[in-house]
């Protein structure tokens, strides 16, 4: 049973969450009782889509099984030519990529997103940029990566990075345009300069539409990085959906799939363990 008395602790921060739940300030409960929905609801539409599909879409208890088996070691892996360790090699590798890759695009399109909203010659020079390279698409670019940074992991976080990079330049340049004016007023009218304004009102106060952005881009990346590997690299889970598509293997496929979905799942968790932290002063929405 629930200690209650943590609920009449006046010193504790409570609010109420969907449905009226009561939880922390800080976030929802550690079992949310929705969350635990959706996710019996996605394993039943996924037998579901089974019994109608048949074959080519295992059930989740064999997808799941079989990821757990080739998890550290595989000699089947060995077999269709992979590289030893099972599943393991190649989600680190998918992993590291999809992460250096956001965070260092993130970081370069953050600062020069937020430099455009504050001088009017940046923004000239960077607009037709990131108009320009923001409509390419991912399949036409991965090719030239590969071919300019060769078959390396490098290639592949410097694509993942570029993709980042225009994805939150746009959404720092509008996190502080939707800023209110008139904090940008008051702040000059005080005598704040333009260092004074950008570090002390337009960057904390474009903190969670950042956030924001940072998730998205986040949650690219890793479908970046797989396709950067699809076309070519000797580690990552593109290799592995290359090596078993070849054999029309479907399980193992969607076994390396499962894997990486709940690395991408834990990642997004830390990401907004982080941004409730970071704005503990605002009473936003995730």
């Amino acid at each position: 049973m629930a200690n209650t008395s943590d609920l009449s602790d006046p010193h504790r921060s409570h609010s109420r969450g969907r449905f009226g739940l009561l939880v922390p300030a800080g976030g929802l409960l550690p079992l949310d009782p929705t969350k635990l929905v959706g996710v019996v609801l996605f394993f039943a539409v996924w037998y579901l889509g089974h019994v109608l599909i048949g074959p080519y879409l295992p059930m989740p208890h064999v997808v799941i099984g079989t990821a757990l088996r080739n998890l550290v070691s595989s000699a089947y892996f060995v077999g269709i030519g992979l590289p030893e360790g099972g599943y393991m090699p190649h989600l680190l590798s998918t992993t590291r990529t999809a992460m250096l890759g956001c965070l260092v695009g993130g970081a370069i399109g953050i600062l020069s997103g937020l430099l455009s909203a504050h001088s009017a010659v940046v923004y000239q020079i960077t607009r037709p940029v990131a108009a320009f390279l923001g409509t390419i698409p991912i399949l036409v670019a991965a090719p030239f990566f590969l071919i300019w940074f060769g078959v390396s992991d490098l290639a592949k976080i410097v694509l993942v990075a570029f993709y980042s990079a225009v994805a939150l330049h746009i959404n720092a340049l509008r996190a502080v345009e939707i800023l209110p004016p008139h904090y940008l007023d008051y702040a000059r009218t005080l005598g704040a300069g333009h260092g004074t304004v950008f570090w002390r009102i337009s960057f904390p106060g474009s903190v969670p539409q950042l956030f924001g952005g940072l998730r998205n881009a986040l949650g690219a990346a890793w479908g970046l990085a797989a396709i950067t590997e699809i076309l070519g690299t000797q580690h990552g889970l593109g290799r592995v959906i290359i090596a078993t598509w070849s054999v029309q293997d479907i399980t193992t496929m969607m076994g390396g799939l499962f894997l990486l979905s709940l690395i991408a799942v834990v990642a997004d968790a830390i990401l907004m363990a982080a941004r409730a932290r970071a704005l503990r002063w605002a009473d936003t929405d995730t």
